[in-house]
């Protein structure tokens, strides 16, 4: 008899593991279908306040999805690029960065000096999991951002870059 209660609820949890997974995945295609990395970014700046500037780069390079903004403090100009959490292209995003430049990884709620591979995959596991529950703060996207701004700026402006992710931006809040 026990044996047999414990493989039902062995069971139960199994199906409802499955089921909030698949509910998860769902909400999360559903809501990354009308999802721009690249717009996010933009609208993030704009609604700091920050100019953007024009993007010279190839189409074919490394910075073709790179968004330029002025920080009025700074001479140089800072910019921002999302990167596949696989991260091949961000070596090549290391070398193109100016010396004189602050490098920042951005993904979700974290943000890091150096790339974290690692807590950066337990940001998405975490955003996976919630959306699974029903809980989602983000669109799990899986994409990071790469940030470059000049060490010598003061910075007055903070940009919240959390926001490229949130769901409630979308929702126009």
């Amino acid at each position: 008899m026990r044996a047999l209660l414990f493989r039902a609820l062995l069971l139960l949890t199994v199906l409802a593991s499955l089921f909030v997974r698949f509910h998860g995945l769902r909400d999360n295609q559903e809501m990354l279908a009308v999802f721009n990395v690249n717009d996010a970014i933009k609208q993030t700046i704009r609604d700091r306040g920050l100019p953007m500037l024009e993007n010279t780069a190839d189409p074919h390079s490394v910075l073709a999805d790179a968004v330029y903004f002025q920080r009025p403090e700074c001479a140089d100009a800072s910019w921002v690029t999302p990167y596949a959490l696989s991260a091949e292209e961000l070596l090549y995003l290391k070398q193109v960065v100016q010396p004189g430049f602050d490098q920042r990884y951005i993904y979700l709620d974290r943000e890091w000096i150096v790339q974290d591979r690692l807590a950066t995959y337990f940001e998405w596991a975490k955003n996976m999991f919630l959306g699974g529950i029903g809980r989602p703060r983000y669109f799990t996207e899986k994409k990071a951002l790469f940030v470059a701004e000049p060490s010598d700026c003061d910075r007055s402006v903070v940009i919240d870059w959390r926001r490229v992710w949130s769901r409630d931006r979308r929702r126009g809040a």
